[in-house]
């Protein structure tokens, strides 16, 4: 791929049923979380990983009670290890749980789709003027490119959403501010949600994903800081419309099917 108006080139290194056992492997999520700890996981860990999984592959359909008891029955565990694991789930936002009723994984609403892609908003532009200001874009950020470059439409979907999750993280983390990560990792579970609706219902290809994010790497490498937020705002844009009318596609044939 050669680097065209400016851009820099990037190359490819490379061309069940809900609540399953931990008998698959987990996968990372790249090169940005596994460059963070070399602590070996914990039963905790890898019961929170195979189920982040099975509900980004809506192996756990979004609406579906995930309880301790059937959580613990599955994969052969303690109740306490089971309530643990789906505590983690709850503060990562990929399960609800309201006062004395059972984690689900979020239905997300028009109004949830609007308000998260708003608040992603204020933080991502942010966060691209203030590394264009030093005109930096994270190895980790480079690092996810790549990988997404090598993602195809058949691609297992988790991969595809790490590393599109990759390097927006990377791009915050670059910035070097804890509060700032912080704030944006509690965004995260909702944010993976979307991003794996985008793959799994083909409303985005990965080649057009990764097209957008070099262009905001370019932006932000040359120091165009006003430029790399509104590139942003369109990347986010483009997402945020078409996961709102996958929405409504969803209910207009939820309405169309007789009683």
């Amino acid at each position: 791929m050669q680097a065209t108006q400016g851009r820099p080139a990037y190359v490819s290194k490379g061309t069940g049923h809900a609540l399953s056992s931990l008998g698959s492997s987990s996968r990372k999520e790249g090169i940005v979380i596994a460059s963070r700890s070399s602590v070996p996981p914990t039963t905790v860990d890898a019961v929170a990983e195979r189920l982040r999984e099975q509900v980004l592959t809506e192996e756990i359909p979004p609406g579906v009670q995930v309880t301790e008891s059937l959580v613990a029955s599955r994969f052969g565990i303690a109740r306490p290890t089971a309530r643990a694991a789906i505590d983690r789930l709850v503060q990562e936002g990929l399960f609800r749980r309201s006062a004395h009723a059972s984690a689900r994984v979020p239905q997300l609403t028009a109004t949830d789709i609007n308000d998260l892609y708003f608040a992603r908003g204020c933080i991502d532009r942010e966060v691209a003027r203030g590394l264009a200001d030093r005109r930096t874009v994270p190895p980790q950020a480079h690092a996810a490119l790549v990988d997404l470059l090598a993602a195809t439409n058949q691609s297992p979907l988790l991969d595809i959403v790490a590393a599109d999750i990759n390097f927006h993280r990377a791009l915050t983390d670059g910035l070097g501010s804890t509060r700032l990560t912080s704030l944006y990792n509690s965004l995260m579970g909702e944010v993976r949600l979307c991003m794996a609706q985008v793959q799994s219902k083909g409303l985005l290809t990965p080649r057009s994903i990764y097209d957008e994010h070099v262009i905001i790497a370019s932006e932000i490498a040359s120091g165009n800081s006003e430029r790399a937020a509104e590139v942003v705002t369109t990347h986010l844009e483009h997402a945020r419309v078409a996961l709102l009318k996958n929405l409504e596609n969803q209910d207009a044939q939820t309405s169309a099917r007789p009683d």
